[in-house]
């Protein structure tokens, strides 16, 4: 746990220099959990339980009239990895995912009033897999593949391969692609504000992406490398 409270001199928000009471609060708590085990030489899982908490609060002293915001979050997952070596030069990683926010609460407000409140709750399932064979000793090639899904928002697949060449033990050359996306946040879903007519962005999908990479790395010596 740990928490760190700031007084904030320099005017931001267009509140006077110096003016006190000017505090912000923000707090990170977590405890986890894991397991993991080798059942034989060529299989081991893993395990991961966490709970997480994220406070914050913030006091704006203006000469008019005292407002302040509030952000508090409390969420819990767990996960489980399989790792199995089905041949020497064949390894296969699958996993599943699950994270529930139990609470994501955000509020404006002035002395007077609740300018700003809204809360949200929510679950995400995620599964993968990832498979890497070692054709040879100079090739060796990689596919994967992750499933999301999280309540109220669209299900997203998201495919990734990559395939490396070692001509000579300083040398390699790496082609990769990869797929990525990230759901709107509850503050880019929810967050209005009537005082500037910001309204709720409404039907927001996940950002998506689709990278092409291509890599060629020399080590001349341990202390100079060239990578292109």
């Amino acid at each position: 746990f740990s928490r760190r409270d700031k007084s904030i001199p320099t005017a931001a928000w267009d509140v006077p220099f110096n003016t006190p009471g000017y505090d912000i609060v923000d707090e990170r708590g977590f405890t986890e959990l894991k397991y993991s085990n080798r059942f034989t030489p060529s299989i081991a899982v893993e395990s991961k339980g966490a709970f997480d908490y994220y406070g914050y609060t913030a006091e704006y002293p203006y000469i008019e009239n005292r407002t302040g915001e509030n952000a508090f979050s409390r969420w819990a997952g767990l996960k489980t990895q399989l790792t199995w070596d089905i041949e020497t030069r064949n390894r296969l990683t699958a996993g599943v995912e699950f994270a529930r926010t139990f609470s994501s609460d955000y509020a404006f407000w002035t002395v007077d009033s609740t300018i700003i409140h809204f809360l949200a709750d929510y679950s995400t399932i995620t599964g993968f897999v990832q498979d890497e064979w070692q054709i040879s000793d100079q090739l060796c090639l990689g596919f994967g593949l992750r499933y999301d899904h999280q309540s109220g928002m669209a299900s997203s697949m998201a495919p990734r391969a990559s395939l490396i060449y070692i001509p000579a033990s300083q040398t390699s050359v790496k082609l990769l692609y990869a797929e990525g996306f990230r759901n709107p946040s509850p503050n880019e879903r929810f967050y209005f504000d009537p005082t500037s007519d910001f309204k709720i962005s409404e039907g927001l999908r996940p950002e998506r992406i689709a990278s092409l990479d291509l890599t060629a790395e020399h080590a001349f010596t341990d202390q100079m490398t060239v990578k292109v």
